[in-house]
């Protein structure tokens, strides 16, 4: 094998949200490998690794009730800012008014990209076509490996600047009124924007799917190509790492012990 240092994959499986959060920053920062990245006029660097979060029982119910770590530096105003970016009604009545080219609009929002998807001759909202999909799952007791919905439009974000980090949202369907929801990205900011998106993704899906189906997420699944600290921050990440120490010991001992070596 070449002589390269390669980006450290890493799994984190949990039943609380915080710890989740925590734990992937505490992996990043100890064994995350150092990137430069971007493009040539946007340049970024970051401490880089490979994650899948695999989260269950009670952080199930914090993500839904928007239980933010005590640390984690976005407050409340920005969790709201995160959430419009999945919110369809946010869309029709207020983003969707603002003129083409006017600087107030974004290079892609994800819930344009999911509910107006370009297909030849007009548009597929796939959010809605999800919800109907699972509704036959349901009705017929079998589960399909099949039905997901994508942000990617390669004509368009293929060497852009700024393409979607989100890339796939896919869900598996348990009879008795069950399912798993899996996210896929391509790049993620862990610091800043994890915690964020994960609670506006999983709001999105419970209104628009999930609950108007009557079913009930028992496990997310959120894998990360790129899961990355951004170097102007690390000194923060650092702080939280200390005040994690003193807030939960035995659960930094128990981390501490785990990636010894890694």
């Amino acid at each position: 094998m070449a002589d390269v240092t390669l980006a450290p994959c890493f799994l984190i499986e949990s039943e609380d949200f915080h710890e989740a959060w925590f734990e992937a920053v505490y992996a990043d920062m100890l064994c995350g490998t150092p990137i430069n990245f971007g493009s040539s006029r946007e340049p970024k660097k970051a401490r880089d690794s490979v994650q899948t979060i695999v989260m269950t029982g009670k952080a199930i119910e914090q993500v839904q009730n928007c239980e933010i770590h005590p640390f984690y530096r976005m407050k409340e105003l920005a969790i709201q800012g995160y959430k419009k970016e999945y919110d369809r009604k946010w869309f029709d009545e207020v983003y969707s008014q603002i003129p083409l080219g006017d600087k107030r609009r974004f290079t892609y929002l994800y819930i344009e990209r999911l509910i107006k998807h370009r297909v030849p001759g007009g548009f597929l909202d796939q959010i809605s076509k999800l919800r109907e999909l699972l509704k036959e799952q349901i009705e017929s007791g079998v589960s399909s490996n099949r039905h997901q919905v994508i942000t990617w439009e390669p004509d368009v974000d293929m060497g852009s600047d700024a393409p979607p980090c989100l890339q796939r949202i896919w869900i598996r369907y348990y009879p008795g009124g069950y399912v798993d929801v899996h996210f896929e990205w391509r790049s993620r900011d862990l610091f800043n924007a994890w915690q964020g998106n994960l609670i506006g993704l999983v709001a999105m899906l419970l209104l628009e799917v999930i609950i108007p189906n009557n079913c009930k997420i028992l496990r997310i699944i959120d894998k990360s190509d790129s899961l990355h600290i951004y170097e102007g921050v690390l000194g923060e990440a650092n702080k939280v790492l200390a005040k994690e120490k003193v807030r939960v010991p035995e659960f930094v001992k128990k981390l501490e012990y785990k990636y010894a070596g890694a």
